[in-house]
């Protein structure tokens, strides 16, 4: 998993290509839970990628992003509630 192996991080690039390829692909199908799932899932390997200060960063703000994107996945996903979802939060 890259967020916990910093030795993959570098990794994260070729992961976020992969992730732009299925939301092009969901972008011509409409597939709006699709869309909201790899919008999190590419920002996440942008802000993965750039705490390995590579070549070529991802825009800055990337890190800023993943909590706005994994609300919006949420409320895709039907989630009104935070509490619905706290127990999956806890870390055991």
């Amino acid at each position: 998993m890259l967020a916990n192996d910093k030795s993959q991080r570098m990794g994260a690039r070729a992961s976020f290509e992969a992730i732009r390829r299925k939301t092009l692909a969901a972008e011509r199908r409409k597939d709006q839970l699709a869309l909201a799932q790899y919008a999190f899932d590419e920002i996440c390997a942008k802000t993965l990628y750039n705490v390995t200060n590579g070549p070529a960063p991802y825009d800055a703000d990337s890190p800023f992003w993943v909590l706005p994107l994994a609300l919006e996945l949420g409320r895709t996903l039907g989630v009104t509630d935070p509490s619905e979802i706290s127990p999956l939060l806890k870390v055991k």
